[in-house]
């Protein structure tokens, strides 16, 4: 804990993901997450996972448990992180400011805690993912 504690957030989210193993072409796939009614007892969120114009693997789902754009937006890389092969570099573009923060600067310092954060639950999952790739 105190090698953890001694790290910059930077150095501890390079030890979550570990080194990079395929550095080759690069698989487009572009997600969205959107949240109706934010906050409120009626809110509804869902995501869109879009590999490319009339692919089969286009999705998109309502969002199950708290209801929130960036609960989607996580949800959508984790379906695409599962889903794709661990062979292929991906480029996995969104506007999400949230979830790009939560993947570059946050995640080593939240997985030395214990994934204390907003939606824990799924970037446990997520970064677990990545480091397999």
């Amino acid at each position: 804990e105190a090698i953890a504690s001694a790290q910059t957030p930077a150095e501890a989210t390079k030890v979550l993901y570990g080194p990079v193993l395929n550095d080759g072409p690069r698989l487009p796939v572009h997600i969205a997450g959107s949240c109706r009614n934010a906050g409120r007892i009626d809110a509804k969120a869902a995501f869109a996972v879009h590999w490319g114009l009339g692919n089969k693997y286009n999705v998109s789902y309502r969002v199950e448990g708290a209801p929130n754009e960036g609960r989607a937006v996580i949800m959508a890389i984790v379906l695409v992180l599962a889903n794709a092969s661990p062979n292929r570099s991906l480029e996995i573009s969104t506007t999400s400011k949230y979830a790009i923060r939560a993947f570059s600067y946050w995640a080593g310092d939240n997985e030395t805690r214990g994934w204390p954060c907003a939606n824990g639950d799924l970037l446990r999952v997520a970064c677990a993912f990545i480091r397999n790739r």
